[in-house]
């Protein structure tokens, strides 16, 4: 059982997020398959930013909006293999705020709900593979895909927008199972590093 809180400030938007997330474990085979639930409350509401057109009936000036929304995942473990999938926004909530009405002199003069947020679904992929490089040292290639899927469930071009995609690739090299290193590429995006210690043996 798991909880999360987060806040997010970004532009026209605040957002702050619940998560309550369980998950059943069951072994399989040589490893152990996860099968998660998580049930979200999303509170949206107009974030400070200045406003080329304040007049725009498509940008929030105030007012919120909250909604439950969901997602679900499965995750296999084993000592050499591991991969999991994920989907998040089930239920693609719409969200609503208030756009103002202004008159010629720009003075707000009522409001009106035009301003829209669509919880989008995320699909997330990701795999690795344990090598025993040494008795001291494995190492592990990493893959993550992630993907937005526009549109209704039916749509015909849902998986057509290349720019919905995301893909990662890395390797990882971990000492005495307690230290690690690694390096991560993001395709035509980033590279990044990373370094860890273990400070506790499980």
């Amino acid at each position: 059982v798991g909880l999360a809180v987060s806040y997010d400030q970004a532009g026209e938007m605040k957002v702050t997020n619940t998560a309550l997330s369980y998950s059943q474990h069951v072994k399989l085979g040589a490893g152990q398959l996860g099968i998660g639930i998580q049930g979200t409350f999303t509170y949206l509401s107009a974030g400070t930013f200045v406003a080329i057109d304040p007049a725009d009936p498509y940008i929030p000036y105030n007012g919120s909006d909250h909604k439950f929304d969901a997602g679900a995942g499965v995750w296999y473990e084993s000592p050499k293999f591991y991969a999991g999938l994920s989907v998040n926004n089930l239920f693609r909530s719409h969200y609503t705020l208030q756009s103002a009405v202004r008159d010629g002199s720009g003075t707000v003069i009522g409001y009106q709900n035009t301003s829209q947020f669509l919880g989008e679904n995320h699909a997330y992929f990701t795999t690795g593979y344990n090598i025993e490089a040494s008795s001291s040292v494995v190492v592990t290639p990493t893959v993550l895909v992630k993907a937005v899927l526009p549109g209704a469930f039916d749509a015909s071009s849902k998986f057509s927008n290349a720019k919905n995609y995301s893909f990662e690739g890395g390797i990882r090299a971990t000492l005495d199972d307690k230290y690690w290193i690694g390096a991560n590429y993001r395709l035509q995006e980033s590279v990044s590093g990373l370094i860890g210690l273990s400070f506790a043996k499980d």
